[in-house]
């Protein structure tokens, strides 16, 4: 069963859960950047897992830190064909997969890491008491090699383990769906399930970052003092 911005006492029991979740936000609204401006998300973490002096880990290092300064998050404008496919097929995708579990699934804003700082992550669905649901829906040709491969690609793994990291839940459900395809071709789901190493990993590597965001915070405000 799918079931839109409804929080159920089933799926959320504490109240320091029900603390760290948002759910009355649509994801890429104004106000959904807004909560995730300065901070580090699931959709990033593989910047953050860069190592060495690598370009992409010092753009995104500074791209954080501008948004901590100003407290404005730092707009895209620019949305490829395929970001467009992806958001406009994802009710569908959803709907599908809510179609053929025995759970409630659940769209959710952001959720806030219940320990670590300017840090969350947007899974796109809770899945009942233990689950989180993350949809890609990809081109003919990216879907058809996904079927063929049955593997996660890594920047989507590193995404995940970050979202269990954040939610404390046993697994998600990565799911490639393409509308275009027959029916019994059209979803590929894969489960990730909770590895406490892989996160105990994962949130030193997010307080490293976040260390050092601080910092070059503090020297970009150094040089206007």
């Amino acid at each position: 069963m799918y079931t839109e911005w409804d929080i159920e006492d089933t799926v959320i029991e504490s109240d320091t859960e029900k603390d760290n979740y948002i759910f009355d936000l649509e994801q890429g609204s104004k106000e959904w950047l807004d909560v995730r401006s300065g901070k580090i998300t699931g959709s990033k973490f593989s910047d953050i897992l860069a190592k060495g002096a690598n370009i992409t880990r010092e753009k995104y290092k500074v791209h954080l830190a501008i948004e901590r300064i100003t407290g404005v998050p730092i707009a895209m404008d620019y949305k490829s064909a395929a970001m467009i496919k992806g958001n406009t097929d994802e009710p569908e995708a959803r709907q599908h997969y809510a179609f053929t579990c025995d759970d409630d699934v659940i769209s959710i804003a952001f959720v806030y890491h219940p320990e670590i700082k300017n840090a969350g992550c947007s899974p796109d669905s809770l899945v009942g008491n233990d689950g989180l649901l993350e949809i890609k829906c990809p081109n003919l040709v990216t879907h058809v090699g996904y079927l063929l491969d049955k593997k996660i690609p890594g920047t989507y793994l590193k995404q995940m383990h970050w979202q269990l990291a954040c939610t404390g839940r046993k697994w998600v459900d990565w799911v490639s769906y393409c509308k275009e395809m027959p029916i019994h071709l059209r979803c590929l789901c894969i489960r990730v399930h909770r590895d406490e190493s892989i996160i105990s990993s994962y949130e030193v590597e997010a307080n490293k970052f976040n260390k050092e965001v601080d910092d070059l915070v503090i020297k970009l405000n150094q040089i206007g003092a």
